[in-house]
């Protein structure tokens, strides 16, 4: 509750009756978005701007701590989520929250720090070209969040060129000079047998 002394500042700078309640009610909400600054965190794969392919591995990985936790890390989960710039469907999946990270457990003074690690080796599937935001987000209890973004830029893999049957079946042109008299017929399409002698020739098919 709000002093008397409180109260009567308020309904001295504020005189409608509306607006006064307005500011009475922000006043005694709860400070969530305080305790959020006490989230630490650093998404430290993928680098900014890096291109992905659909289908090869991407890695992202990072930590996340409550600097004002006195056990542990004080986080309870790390969520990734992937969302195209272009309005695509975004994905969202949990990472392996809890790796190990002894350079952040050193940086702070806090050896209970040292499972603040996050990873999450992703392939990704079905992303549009174009830009992509990899989020993470690292929640602790009561509902606070903490963010961190890094943009990728995903390419679709090239296609591959197909390869005719006839050059995938192709056999080397035999030496004539070996064989006088030797036929071919069709080097391409058939074996040729050239332990027979001339005139005679097989085609093995």
């Amino acid at each position: 509750m709000l002093s008397a002394t409180m109260q009567t500042r308020v309904r001295s700078v504020i005189r409608s009756p509306l607006l006064y309640a307005a500011a009475i009610l922000l006043l005694l909400l709860p400070d969530s978005a305080g305790a959020q600054p006490s989230i630490e965190m650093s998404l430290d794969a993928p680098t900014s701007g890096l291109t992905i392919t659909n289908g090869q591995v991407v890695e992202i990985s990072g930590w996340a701590l409550d600097t004002e936790s006195t056990t542990g890390t004080g986080i309870e989960s790390v969520e990734i989520l992937i969302d195209p710039v272009d309005g695509g469907p975004g994905q969202s999946i949990f990472a392996n929250y809890g790796t190990m990270r002894p350079d952040v457990a050193r940086q702070f003074g806090r050896p209970d720090w040292e499972k603040s690690g996050f990873v999450l080796v992703w392939i990704p599937r079905n992303l549009p070209d174009g830009g992509v935001n990899i989020q993470a987000w690292a929640h602790a209890p009561g509902g606070v969040s903490r963010l961190a973004n890094v943009p990728v830029l995903a390419l679709s893999p090239p296609t591959p060129t197909p390869t005719s049957s006839s050059s995938a079946r192709a056999t080397p042109t035999p030496d004539l000079t070996k064989y006088p008299g030797l036929r071919v017929i069709d080097r391409n399409a058939c074996q040729l047998d050239t332990t027979l002698t001339a005139p005679t020739y097989m085609r093995r098919c």
